[in-house]
């Protein structure tokens, strides 16, 4: 759910995408749409995001870089917008399938508004289709109200494979 002040109910992600590799390079090529149900007429809420990543296996765990960019970020009118990450995972002997993640990126906005994020957290996998997350997260930018203050979150993702 989501709290924007206004009627709107729920956001809804959909996600679609491949993940080739190519000379131990893991590449994630993917498409993103945002949906907000119940959200007043003239919002601008709805928009899509198209995803470019790519990681690379070491010794002690994974490196990537990944970028978003959408022609008409959220409610902003149509500002093109861009985000920029450098990411790591290394994973924790301690328990099977238990890694530190953290990120480190850039909104970026046509005009003004650019701020830094951050986040660090613990991710485990139970089984190969379960993800488990805690994360802290923060961004530089805390002129823009509550949703850009600092937070931990929890999370599921499920993976379903063609």
């Amino acid at each position: 759910s989501v709290d924007f002040g206004d009627t709107t109910d729920a956001e809804v992600d959909l996600y679609a995408g491949v993940k080739p590799t190519w000379l131990g390079l893991t590449f994630d090529l993917g498409a993103l749409k945002y949906l907000y149900t119940g959200a007043p007429p003239g919002a601008d809420y709805n928009y899509y995001e198209l995803k470019l990543g790519v990681s690379y296996s070491l010794s002690f765990g994974t490196v990537g870089a990944l970028a978003y960019w959408t022609p008409d970020t959220f409610g902003a009118g149509d500002v093109e917008a861009t985000y920029y990450e450098v990411n790591a995972a290394v994973p924790l002997p301690v328990v099977a399938n238990l890694s530190l993640t953290g990120a480190y990126g850039r909104q970026t906005f046509e005009g003004t508004g650019d701020y830094n994020t951050w986040n660090a957290g613990l991710s485990y996998t139970p089984i190969p289709w379960l993800s488990l997350d805690v994360r802290y997260w923060d961004t530089s930018e805390h002129g823009f109200g509550r949703a850009y203050e600092e937070r931990v979150v929890g999370g599921a993702k499920v993976t379903y494979a063609f």
